[in-house]
């Protein structure tokens, strides 16, 4: 069963700095990237816990996850369950 996703205003923005960077060099690999993160966050939402949970101590962060884009392994979604929503926190680049 899926779960609804909700999409933080900092995800979009990360989203949208990762999708120009790589477009600076490669548009048909800035496009795959987009749809890869779209197609991440359907996994997502029908598993959620599909990714690793994050060590950390802050008691609002316990339950972060983190699972990697599809086919952009360096780039790493982090989400939560919050009140039966995937609430998507972040899109990082791990080096």
């Amino acid at each position: 069963m899926m779960q609804p996703i909700v999409v933080s205003t900092q995800a979009i923005q990360d989203l949208h700095e990762h999708f120009f960077y790589i477009l600076r060099d490669d548009k048909e690999m800035a496009w795959e990237f987009f749809y890869s993160v779209q197609q991440t966050f359907m996994q997502i939402s029908q598993s959620f816990a599909l990714g690793d949970r994050c060590p950390v101590s802050h008691p609002q962060l316990k339950e972060v996850y983190s699972w990697s884009v599809k086919g952009f392994r360096q780039h790493l979604v982090f989400y939560q369950e919050r009140d039966g929503v995937i609430e998507i926190i972040r899109i990082l680049y791990a080096v």
